[in-house]
């Protein structure tokens, strides 16, 4: 049961909680402040205005897909994320 729970706390603190919007890319950081993930949005799908999934096309790296929920941020916030991140995706077919 030890295990688990070192498990749990290592993957928690391994999340991103930054997100940075760039011109044209979005970068992601942890706890510590390590860069995560880097890169434009190769994909993108909104489910109504409540939950976004976001995926960074890291050159080189495998793609890093995220959700974000709505009530993770204002309504504003969400919306100005979420523009972007259909036409990145869009960009990226």
């Amino acid at each position: 049961m030890a295990l688990f729970g070192i498990g749990i706390v290592r993957w928690s603190r391994a999340q991103p909680v930054s997100l940075q919007i760039g011109a044209d890319m979005l970068t992601l950081r942890n706890r510590a402040g390590t860069k995560l993930a880097e890169g434009p949005v190769a994909a993108c799908g909104q489910w109504s205005g409540h939950l976004l999934m976001l995926t960074l096309a890291a050159g080189g790296s495998r793609s890093r897909p995220f959700l974000i929920a709505a009530d993770m941020l204002d309504a504003d916030a969400f919306r100005r994320l979420a523009v972007p991140g259909r036409r990145g995706a869009r960009a990226a077919l």
